[in-house]
Formats: structure tokens, sequence, C-alpha cells
């Protein structure tokens, strides 16, 4: 499969300029949102990870795209293109290893309050409980209970 790998990259490449451009091209079509999230996608499959993350974003921040579906999803590959970011930086920084992981838990943390209903939060939820998430979890827990005690505090006076 390796071979096919190396064989397709260019295909996706390819594949994700053409929607790139149908999408830059005509931003007000009904089907732009759309075009963005493909052209995401195929950058993601290029292991082009930060051209697709910028890309996801775009369509993400463009609320006239769709009500949740497009959205949802361009997020929810968001956070896997991050976490394939901080796969690759294991090999050599651990500072952008942790930052690609942190990304990738905030994105998924969204996809759940954005879009709670959506089949996008239901495999963000699926991620979230991944072990890898195990200790961003705990510290937002211990973050949590810490701002609830100064609350406390704050009211007691």
């Amino acid at each position: 499969t390796l071979k096919f790998d190396e064989l397709s990259y260019p295909e996706f490449l390819n594949a994700a300029m053409v929607f790139s451009k149908l999408h830059e091209r005509f931003p007000d079509d009904p089907l732009a949102g759309l075009a963005g999230l493909r052209a995401a996608q195929n950058y993601m499959r290029a292991h082009q990870y930060e051209e697709a993350i910028g890309l996801f974003d775009e369509v993400v921040a463009n609320e006239e795209y769709d009500d949740r579906e497009i959205r949802s999803q361009a997020l929810y590959w968001s956070g896997i293109s991050n976490e394939r970011v901080a796969g690759i930086a294991a090999e050599g920084s651990w500072k952008q290893r942790g930052t690609g992981l942190n990304n990738a838990y905030q994105i998924y943390r969204r996809v759940t309050f954005d879009f709670p209903d959506s089949k996008w939060a239901k495999y963000a939820r699926g991620r979230l409980a991944d072990p890898t998430f195990a200790d961003i979890a705990e510290k937002e827990a211990v973050e949590r209970e810490r701002m609830i005690e100064a609350l406390k505090e704050a009211r007691k006076r």
C-alpha cells in the first residue's frame, strides 16, 4: 500500500488545487463551502496538513456556507489534521507535538459545543475519549475546579 500511497499523492494534490480554485473563483456559489471542504480534505490526503488546516479554518469561519454539516465536518477534519501534525512532530519537537495535540483537543471540543447534534460531534467525542487526550482533559478539569473555587471565594467577600 505504500507504493499506492506514493502514486496517489500527486492526484490528491491536483484535486485539492482544482477544488481550491473553484472555492476562490466562485465564493458566492451554494457549493463554495463544499468545494473548500473538498480542497482541504485532498490537501490532507496529500499530507499537506498546514494547507489543509488553513482551508478548513476558512470554511469554518464562513457562517454562510451552511448551518452545520459542512462547517462541523471541516472542524472535525481540522482536528484530525492537527493530530497528524502532532504525530509528525513527535519525531522532532515535543513542544510542537504538544501544540498540535492541544489544538486538536480544542477543535474537537468546539465541534461538540457548536454542533452538538451533528454526526461530526459524535466522531469528535470519540476522538476526545482517546487516551492521547487524557492529560489535556485532566489539566482542563483541574483548571475548571480552580476557577470555580476562585469564584466561590470572590462571592464570599
